[in-house]
C-alpha cells in the first residue's frame, strides 16, 4: 500500500511538471534505470528528491507557533501533505498525545493545558520541563504561547535489562508466575568475589545508603516476604514506578527495580535501601536522583535511558548527576544494550557531515546529502526493529540554528517517512522517525539531509542493534556515559572462568553491551568546550564505559530468575561501591573520583590491553577495590546504630500537629556529634519539620505516611529508622471482622474502590480523597480497621444497579450516567490505537465477594475497551456473582473484567455481553499470568472476533470452568473460548450453549494453539455435531456420569483446598455443576453458587402445512427455595436468518404459523434465570408438511472447525436432512 501511494506521489510530481510544459531532467540525485546501482554512491533519482523538496517546502511554510512543534505532530495533526504519511499517524491523532513541553513553568501555561483539555502529569520548574497529556489538535495552540519553547512527542524510557521485556504483539505479555523461593545470593556475588570482601574486611554495607532507579518495585512486598530485599525500602512519594507501555505493544516488567535492589541487598545486605522510578520523564527522574541523594542513598545506580537524551552536551539527567556527585553521592549506571563495534553488532553511525550530492530541482538547490563514507549517501537497514531513528548533531540543547533533516526511502525509490523539525535557533538538534510496529524496514535507507544554510557539523545517526550497514563505536550516550557517572558494561556470569564461578580476566563483555567512547562538545549550559570546532577534532572525548560487570544472574523477582543486561550489571558495581565507603569509615573520606580510581584500579584487564572502548579498565573484583580505601577496623569509623524504636502515630486531619522526641532512637558508638533529617513519604498527608531532636507532624489528607530518620555521623555513615502515621478522618471501623479487607456494603462504597485500587484504604491521587470519603461512601473512615494493612475489599452485602427499584436500570437510578452506565473499575488512562493496547491504571486489590452478587450492572459504551465490573485488574476477585448484566462495549467486554492478570476463583456472570473484538461472558482478554478457577457464565455473547462464552481470548489457565450462553461472531467464535493461543490452558472444562460465526467456530473452543484436556461440548444444544478442539459429547453423555468417572475421570479437582470435589454431579440426567463454598459458611454446595440449571427442557415441534405447534417442558428450579424466576426464550431458523420468536415468557407453548409449506425449519427453546441462558433444549429440526424428522444418527468422525460460511452443525452430519447454517448476526 504504501509503495501504491508513493507511485501516485510521484505521479503527481509528474504531471505537475508536464502541465507546466517542462521536460523531466535527469538532475543532480537523478539517473537512469539502468545506472541504478550508482545511486548508493552519490546520486538520488529525481522521485526521491522531488519527494524530499515537497517536504521540505512545506517546511518552509510553517508558521511560529509550527515551528517549535515536531514534525511528528504536525503531522498526527493533518499538516503532512503525503497520504501514507498521514495514515501512518492516524492512529496518533485519533486521541491525546503523551508531550514533553520545554516552556516556563508557570501557572499561564499549566492552566492553559488544562483549558485545552490537557492534563499534566508533571512539571519541574527548575528545567523547563512539563509532561503533559494533551489533545492532538491542541498541540499547536499551546505552542502559540510566548513561554513555550518546544513540543515534541514524550520521550519514553527505557530498562537496559536483557531477560523481561514483555511480548510485543498487540496487546501487554506476561510475567513468569511469582517466585517463592528464597535465592541468597546472585551468582556475581561469588564471581566478583565480594564474599570474600565482606569476610576480609568485616563489610556488609552497613552505615551506607543506596538508592535504585528503574522502572518500578511492582513485586517489591512479594520479595521482602522471601527475604530477598530487606523489610525496609524507602520508595520516594507517588515514585514507586509501574511498566512501561511501549508505543507497539509490550511492556516492562514493572518490577525491574526490585530485582536490582535484590542484587544490592545480595552483595551489601546490610546497606539501607531507597527506590524512585526514572520513567515518568527527563526531568522527573532528574529530579528524583536529587531527592534521592536528600533522603539519605550516598551511592544511586539507575538502569533508565530516553532514546532522545542529548548526544553531545550533559542533558537534565546529566546534570542532576553531577549535582548529585557534588553533594556527596556516587553515581553509577548501566552502559547500554545498543552493541559495539567490535562484535559486529553496533547500530550506531557518528561521523562529521561530509558533502554528497545536492538535491536541487529545476537548478534550485535544497539542500545537501550527507556521503557516510565512498560516496554513499543512502546507509541500508539490516534488519527491521520497532525503535525509532534517531538523527542528533553538535549543536546545544535549545539552541540549533543548523536545520538537518531525516528520511526514509524504500527500494522503489519513495519517501516513506521523514523528520524535518525546524532548527531555527530555538530548538534541539534533533529529527526522530517513529519505527514500525507491522511493515519491516530492513533493506530500506536513511538519507541525511542538510539545509542550504545550516553549518558542517558532528552527526550521530542511531537505529537498533545490528540495525545500520554502516556504523561506527560510540554508541553509549547520555548520563551513563557523562564525566560524573561510573558507566558499567556487561559480563555473562556464567562464562566466568576462574575455579567456582569466579571471574578471572579471561572473560569478554556481552555483545550487547554498548561501547564507547563518548565524544561532547558542549557545558551543560551549552558552552562549546572548543568554541568554533564542532566536527571531530573538536569537543571533548570521554572514555566510557568505565568499568564492567556481572549479568544473567538468579533473582527471585518474576520475570528475572536469570537478570540479563547491563541493568543487572550496574547494582553489583554499586554494591561493591557500598562496601568500599564502609571500609573506609564513610562517604565523606572517599571522593568519587577517589572511588573510581581504587575500583578500576582492582579491575580485570579484559578485551583490549589497558582501558577500552568495551569494558573499560575491565571488571571489577571486590577484593582488591575495598582494600584500595580500607581502614583498619581497630581504627575504622564505626556508623551509628538504630535503638529504642520509634511508635506508629495516628493524627486527626485537622487536628494539632504532634511532636515525636528521637532523642534516644539512635546511638552513635565513637560518640561523635550526629545530624538528622527527617521525611514523610507523602507530604499531601504528613508534613515534618525537625528543631533538634524532636520532630513536628502536621496532618494532612486522609491516609498513611512513612516518616523516616536518618542520623549521620561527620563521616557520612548513618542509621535509619521509621514509622508509620496515620491521618484519620474519623473512628469508624471499615474492618470489621478483622480480616484486612475493607467492608463494602453499598454502591457508593464500591464505585469508591476505583480511587484505592490497591485497597489499603489510601486514595491513589490525593487530591481524590472527598470522591473517596464521601458521606455515602467511607465518610467516617479511621483507616485503623484493618489490624495489618488493609489490601483489598469485601462485600458485606447484594448490591442492585437498579436503584429505584424500578425494575429496570433507567433515567431515575444513580449510576445511570446518561445510559453509558457504569465506569470500570481499573484501567483509566489505558488507550488502544488500532491493534495496540496500552495498559494503565490496573485494580490491584483482593477483591472477596463473600457470595453476594452485583445485579442489573448496565455499561452502553461502543466506543471504549476494557469493559466489565472491572476494566483491568491484576489482583484476586473471588466468590462473586455478577447476575443480569447489560454490557455493550467495544474490545475488550465482559461482564466481569475486561482485561485479566490475575486470579478469578469461584465467580460467575449472567445476562447479554456484547462487544467487537476479545469479547467473553466472564472476562474479555485472560492473559498468561491469569488464571480462573471454578467459574462459569450464563450470557448471551456476541461480538465479531474472538468471541467466547467465557473468555474471549485466552492465554493463560482455566480450570473447571463453562458456559450455557449462546454465542455468536464472525471469526474465532466458541462455546467456552473464542481464541486459545499457544499459552493458553483450558482443563475440565465444558460448554453447552449454541454457537454461530463464519470462520474459525467450534462448540468449545473457535481458534486454537494451546493445550485443552479433558474437555467437551454439547454437539446436541451447541448445534456442532463435530470438531477439533476438545471432545464433542452428546447430551446423555455428559450427564450420564455421576461421580468423577468415565470422561470426568480427570474432573477429581479441589480448587480451593476445602477436601472437597468443586464439581458436583449430580444424577445420570445432569449436567455437572460447580460446588463452592462462597459465604465462608462452611460445606461447598451448589445451590449457594448462583442458580445453575442441571438439565435442559425437552422441545416438541408438530409441523402441519400451515404451522408448527412446538411446546417444551419446565426446567427443574425447586433445589432453590425460594425458587427463581425462569423464563424461557424461542428461536426459529429457516436458512437465512435467526429469529427471537418469543422471550421474556414464563409460558411452554408457542404456535408458529409464519412458515412456508415445505420449508425446513430449525427450533431451539432456552431457559432463562437471572437474565443468562443457562439451559438449553436439544434444536429440532421439522419440514413444514406435517412431518416430524427423525433424531439425529450418532455423529460422525471428527472434523474441523471451521471454513467458509457459518457453522452450525459441523459444517455437514448430525441432522437429517442437515439444517441450515446460522445466518449472520445470530
Amino acid at each position: 500500500m504504501r509503495s501504491r501511494i508513493h507511485a501516485l506521489t510521484w505521479g503527481r510530481f509528474a504531471l505537475r511538471i508536464a502541465r507546466a510544459g517542462l521536460a523531466i531532467p535527469l538532475l543532480a540525485g537523478a539517473v537512469p534505470a539502468q545506472q541504478a546501482s550508482a545511486q548508493e554512491r552519490g546520486r538520488l533519482p529525481l522521485k526521491t528528491v522531488w519527494q524530499i523538496e515537497e517536504l521540505l517546502a512545506a517546511k518552509a511554510q510553517r508558521t511560529p507557533a509550527q515551528r517549535k512543534v515536531s514534525s511528528q505532530l504536525l503531522d498526527a495533526a493533518g499538516e503532512s501533505i503525503d497520504e501514507s504519511r498521514q495514515a501512518k499517524s492516524a492512529a496518533l491523532a485519533e486521541e491525546r498525545v503523551m508531550v514533553d513541553i520545554r516552556a516556563d513553568v508557570s501557572p499561564e501555561v499549566l492552566s492553559r493545558i488544562q483549558a485545552l483539555g490537557g492534563t499534566v502529569t508533571n512539571s519541574v520548574p527548575k528545567y523547563r520541563a512539563i509532561r503533559a497529556r494533551l489533545p492532538i489538535a491542541a498541540v499547536e495552540k499551546l505552542a502559540a504561547l510566548d513561554a513555550v519553547q518546544s513540543i515534541r512527542p514524550a520521550d519514553v524510557a527505557f530498562t537496559r535489562d536483557r531477560s523481561a521485556r514483555l511480548p510485543t504483539d498487540n496487546r501487554p505479555g506476561t510475567l513468569e508466575s511469582v517466585v517463592t523461593r528464597v535465592v541468597d545470593t546472585s551468582e556475581g556475588d561469588v564471581a566478583h568475589r565480594a564474599n570474600v570482601a565482606r569476610s576480609t574486611h568485616s563489610v556488609d554495607g552497613t552505615g551506607i545508603g543506596i538508592g535504585v532507579i528503574s522502572d518500578g518495585v511492582a513485586t517489591l512486598a512479594d520479595q521482602q516476604a522471601t527475604g530477598d530485599v530487606p523489610s525496609r525500602v524507602t520508595v520516594l512519594h507517588e515514585q514507586e514506578g509501574s511498566a512501561i507501555s511501549y508505543r507497539c505493544g509490550g511492556t516492562s516488567a514493572g518490577s525491574e527495580g526490585t530485582a536490582m535492589l535484590e542484587i544490592v541487598h545480595d552483595l551489601a545486605p546490610s546497606a539501607e535501601l531507597f527506590f524512585a522510578t526514572g520513567i515518568n520523564g527527563s526531568a522527573q527522574m532528574a529530579q528524583n536522583i536529587e531527592d534521592l541523594c536528600a533522603a539519605g542513598a550516598d551511592i544511586i545506580v539507575d538502569d533508565i535511558g530516553y532514546p532522545a537524551s542529548s548526544v553531545f552536551q550533559d542533558d537534565v539527567i546529566s546534570q542532576a548527576v553531577s549535582a548529585a556527585v557534588a553533594d556527596g553521592c556516587y553515581y553509577f549506571s548501566s552502559a547500554g544494550n545498543g552493541g559495539n563495534k567490535n562484535d559486529g553488532t553496533a547500530g550506531v553511525w557518528e561521523g562529521d557531515f561530509a558533502a554528497g550530492s545536492t538535491l536541487t530541482v529545476n537548478g534550485v538547490a535544497v539542500g545537501t546529502a550527507h556521503d557516510f563514507g565512498g560516496g554513499v549517501i543512502r546507509n541500508r537497514i539490516k534488519r527491521n526493529s520497532t525503535s525509532s531513528i534517531y538523527l542528533q548533531w553538535a549543536d546545544p540543547e535549545g539552541g540549533s540554528a543548523n536545520d538537518y533533516d531525516l528520511f526514509l526511502v524504500d527500494a522503489d525509490d519513495n519517501v516513506l517517512d521523514s523528520s524535518t523539525n525546524t532548527q531555527d535557533g530555538t530548538q534541539d538538534p534533533l529529527e526522530r522517525i517513529r519505527g514500525s510496529c507491522s511493515d519491516d524496514l530492513e533493506d530500506n535507507r536513511l538519507i541525511i539531509v542538510k539545509t542550504t544554510s545550516a553549518a558542517d557539523r558532528y552527526l550521530r545517526l542511531e537505529y537498533a542493534v545490528r540495525g545500520l550497514e554502516i556504523t561506527t563505536d560510540g554508541h553509549t550516550f547520555g548520563h551513563s556515559a557523562s564525566e560524573d557517572a561510573i558507566g558499567v558494561a556487561a559480563i555473562d556470569v556464567r562464562d566466568a572462568g576462574g575455579s567456582g564461578g569466579v571471574f578471572n580476566g579471561t572473560e569478554s563483555v556481552e555483545t550487547f553491551s554498548s561501547d564507547g567512547p563518548r565524544r561532547i562538545f558542549f557545558e551543560p549550559d551549552g558552552t562549546p568546550i572548543t568554541a568554533g570546532s564542532f566536527i571531530s577534532t573538536g569537543g571533548k572525548l570521554l572514555q566510557k564505559p568505565d568499568l564492567a560487570a556481572a549479568n544473567c544472574v538468579s533473582t527471585s523477582t518474576p520475570g528475572f530468575s536469570t537478570f540479563c543486561g547491563t541493568s543487572a550489571a550496574a547494582p553489583h558495581a554499586a554494591a561493591i561501591a557500598a562496601l568500599m565507603l564502609e571500609a573506609a569509615g564513610g562517604p565523606a573520606n572517599v571522593t568519587q573520583s577517589a572511588l573510581s580510581s581504587a575500583m578500576t584500579g582492582a579491575s580485570l584487564d579484559i578485551e583490549a590491553t589497558g582501558v577500552d572502548r568495551d569494558s573499560g579498565a575491565g571488571i571489577v573484583m571486590a577484593p582488591g577495590a575495598v582494600d584500595a580505601v580500607d581502614v583498619a577496623l581497630a581504627d575504622r569509623n564505626q556508623a551509628p546504630e538504630a535503638q529504642s524504636a520509634l511508635a506508629d502515630r495516628t493524627i486527626l486531619r485537622g487536628g494539632s500537629a504532634v511532636t515525636v522526641s528521637f532523642e534516644s532512637a539512635f546511638s552513635e558508638p565513637d560518640d561523635e556529634t550526629l545530624t538528622y533529617n527527617a521525611m514523610s513519604s507523602d507530604t499531601d498527608r504528613v508534613t515534618v519539620t525537625r528543631t533538634g531532636s524532636q520532630l513536628t507532624l502536621t496532618p494532612g489528607l486522609p491516609g498513611f505516611a512513612e516518616v523516616t530518620v536518618r542520623a549521620a555521623d561527620p563521616s557520612g555513615l548513618s542509621a535509619v529508622q521509621s514509622f508509620s502515621v496515620t491521618v484519620a478522618l474519623g473512628s469508624r471501623d471499615y474492618d470489621v471482622d478483622d480480616d484486612n479487607l475493607i467492608d463494602v456494603g453499598n454502591l457508593a462504597q464500591l464505585d469508591a474502590v476505583r480511587y484505592d485500587l490497591n485497597g489499603d484504604g489510601v486514595v491513589d491521587d490525593a487530591s481524590d480523597w472527598q470522591s473517596y470519603y464521601s458521606a455515602s461512601a467511607f465518610a467516617q473512615s479511621s483507616l485503623t480497621g484493618c489490624p495489618d494493612e488493609c489490601s483489598g475489599y469485601e462485600l458485606t452485602a447484594s448490591l442492585d444497579f437498579d436503584t429505584n427499584n424500578s425494575g429496570a436500570v433507567g433515567p431515575g437510578d444513580t449510576y445511570w450516567n446518561g445510559g453509558e452506565g457504569w465506569v470500570p473499575i481499573g484501567g483509566a488512562d489505558s488507550s488502544h490505537r488500532g491493534t495496540l493496547l496500552f495498559l494503565r491504571n490496573p485494580f490491584t486489590a483482593t477483591f472477596e465477594g463473600n457470595g453476594h452478587t452485583v445485579r442489573n450492572l448496565l455499561i452502553d459504551t461502543d466506543d471504549i475497551v476494557l469493559v466489565g465490573l472491572f476494566g483491568y485488574a491484576t489482583s484476586s476477585i473471588r466468590n462473586l456473582g455478577v447476575i443480569d448484566v447489560d454490557v455493550t462495549g467495544d474490545d475488550l467486554a465482559s461482564g466481569l473484567i475486561g482485561f485479566n492478570r490475575g486470579e478469578i476463583r469461584a465467580s460467575y456472570v449472567t445476562g447479554r455481553v456484547t462487544g467487537k473484538e476479545n469479547v467473553g461472558g466472564l472476562v474479555g482478554i485472560n492473559r498468561s499470568d491469569g488464571e480462573i478457577d471454578a467459574s462459569y457464565a450464563s450470557s448471551h455473547v456476541s461480538g465479531e472476533e474472538d468471541v467466547g462464552g467465557l473468555v474471549g481470548d485466552n492465554r493463560g489457565k482455566i480450570t473447571a470452568g463453562y458456559a450455557t450462553g449462546r454465542v455468536s461472531g464472525i471469526e474465532g467464535v466458541g462455546g467456552l473460548v473464542g481464541n486459545n493461543q499457544s499459552d493458553g490452558e483450558i482443563d475440565a472444562s465444558y460448554a453447552t450453549g449454541l454457537v454461530a460465526g463464519q470462520t474459525d467456530v467450534g462448540g468449545l473452543v473457535g481458534k486454537n494453539e494451546g493445550t485443552i484436556t479433558d474437555s467437551y461440548w454439547d454437539e446436541r444444544t451447541s448445534g456442532h455435531m463435530s470438531g477439533s478442539f476438545g471432545q464433542d459429547k452428546t447430551t446423555v453423555q455428559l450427564q450420564t456420569p455421576t461421580g468423577p468417572s468415565g470422561i470426568y475421570q480427570n474432573w477429581n479437582l479441589d480448587l480451593d483446598g476445602d477436601s472437597v470435589n468443586d464439581w458436583h454431579f449430580g444424577t445420570s440426567s445432569q449436567y455437572p455443576v460447580l460446588a463452592v463454598d462462597t459465604n465462608g459458611a462452611g460445606g461447598a454446595t451448589w445451590q449457594e453458587f448462583g442458580y445453575q440449571l442441571r438439565e435442559g427442557p425437552t422441545l416438541t415441534a408438530l409441523a402441519g402445512t400451515t404451522q408448527v405447534e412446538l411446546s417444551w417442558s419446565a426446567v427443574n428450579r425447586n433445589h432453590w427455595s425460594p425458587m427463581p424466576e425462569v423464563s424461557y426464550t424461542l428461536y426459529r431458523e429457516d436458512g437465512t436468518t435467526i429469529e427471537t420468536l418469543s422471550e421474556g415468557s414464563g409460558g411452554r407453548q408457542y404456535t408458529d404459523s409464519d412458515v412456508t409449506a415445505g420449508a425446513t425449519y430449525t427450533y431451539q427453546v432456552a431457559a432463562v434465570v437471572t437474565g443468562g441462558e443457562a439451559a438449553h433444549s436439544a434444536r429440532v429440526s421439522v419440514i413444514v408438511s406435517g412431518t416430524i424428522m427423525p433424531p439425529p444418527p450418532p455423529p460422525p468422525p471428527p472434523k474441523t472447525a471451521g471454513g467458509g460460511g457459518f457453522v452450525l452443525g459441523g459444517g455437514g452430519g448430525g441432522w437429517w436432512p442437515p439444517p441450515p447454517p446460522a445466518p449472520p448476526g445470530y
